[in-house]
């Protein structure tokens, strides 16, 4: 009887994972941001260009290229340990 139940899982477990993705080929290399200056920042706003593509901004404006943007918060956890060593040093 058990060996009939241990045959039955062992048909319905599912075959192992098998990573097949090729691990020497480098990731692509994402351009830095580009952080416009104040002065950039007048000089585009004062010949109605977009920030982020140079082309006529106006109502309705989309940008040619797609850009993701992101914020990069920081993590907090660094602060926190370094808090905690300081606090258990003598």
């Amino acid at each position: 009887m058990a060996r009939h139940a241990e045959e039955k899982v062992l048909c319905s477990r599912r075959p192992p994972f098998i990573n097949t993705r090729d691990h020497s080929i480098s990731s692509p290399s994402f351009a830095r941001p580009i952080r416009l200056t104040p002065q950039q920042m007048e000089e585009k706003r004062a010949k109605g260009l977009c920030f982020n593509c140079d082309s006529k901004y106006g109502l309705g404006h989309k940008c040619v290229e797609k850009k993701l943007f992101y914020i990069d918060e920081g993590n907090e956890d660094d602060e926190e340990a370094e808090i905690i060593e300081e606090a258990e040093e003598p």
